[in-house]
C-alpha cells in the first residue's frame, strides 16, 4: 500500500525479504479479489499493481513504461464524463455489465 510507483509483482518481490515469488503473486491476486488492489494490465503482458482502487486516472509513459496517477483535479475532469447514464448506455448497447472503469492515458515526452 505504500508503493506509489505502481510496481510489478517482480518489483514487489525484490522489496520483500523472505517471501517467495509465488506468495507475492498469490497475495496480489487475493488483494484484487477483495478490492484491496487493482491490476493494471500493460504491454507485453506485464501487470502493474495499485492499492488505490477508487476512481482515478493512470498516466503510462510509453518511453519507459512508468505509471503514475493523474493529479486529482485533472482526473476529476477526465472521469466526469463517465456518468451513471453513460455507463448504463454502454451496458445496454453492448449487453454487458460494467464492473469497473479503468482509464489510462498513454503519453510520451514532448
Amino acid at each position: 500500500m505504500q508503493a506509489s510507483d505502481h510496481p510489478t509483482a517482480d518489483t514487489l518481490h525484490s522489496r520483500v525479504c523472505g517471501v517467495s515469488k509465488a506468495t507475492v503473486y498469490n497475495a496480489l491476486e487475493a488483494f484484487a479479489r477483495v478490492g484491496l488492489a487493482q491490476a493494471i494490465p500493460g504491454p507485453g503482458g506485464v501487470t502493474r499493481w495499485d492499492a488505490v482502487t477508487g476512481p482515478h486516472v493512470h498516466v503510462r509513459h510509453i518511453d519507459d513504461d512508468r505509471v503514475e496517477d493523474l493529479p486529482d483535479p485533472l482526473a476529476t475532469q477526465v472521469l466526469a464524463g463517465m456518468t451513471p447514464e453513460v455507463i448504463d448506455h454502454i451496458e445496454a448497447s453492448l449487453g454487458v455489465h460494467v464492473d469497473a472503469v479503468q482509464v489510462s492515458l498513454l503519453v510520451r515526452e514532448a
